[in-house]
């Protein structure tokens, strides 16, 4: 792909995959590794709510293959601070353009 073309990825938030839909993927040892044959990014969810152990993104990583892309979203308690300084417009650096929550992996 050349330097200037920008590549779309498509996923979802989560990868739970419900059974009607399951014959659509293929095999993998969870549904995280199943969603991958399909998909190439997803949007985890649950670090909004609560932080996980490095072993947990660890055993992710491991589950897709090494161009898989996970979209991590920022804890809560960061949201209402961004909103905060942005409503005073301060643009810090660390926050989100807009009161969104997300970070994408490289």
């Amino acid at each position: 792909m050349p330097p200037t073309q920008k590549k779309i990825r498509i996923g979802c938030a989560g990868w739970s995959i419900p059974s009607r839909h399951a014959p659509l993927f293929g095999d993998g040892d969870s549904h995280l590794a199943r969603y991958a044959t399909r998909f190439d990014v997803a949007e985890i969810n649950s670090t909004f709510y609560r932080p996980h152990q490095p072993r947990t993104f660890e055993r992710w990583a491991a589950s897709v293959p090494a161009s898989f892309r996970f979209s991590v979203k920022l804890p809560r308690a960061i949201t209402p601070a961004c909103a905060w300084l942005a409503s005073r417009g301060i643009r810090a650096g660390s926050c989100p353009r807009r009161t969104w929550s997300w970070v994408a992996t490289p």
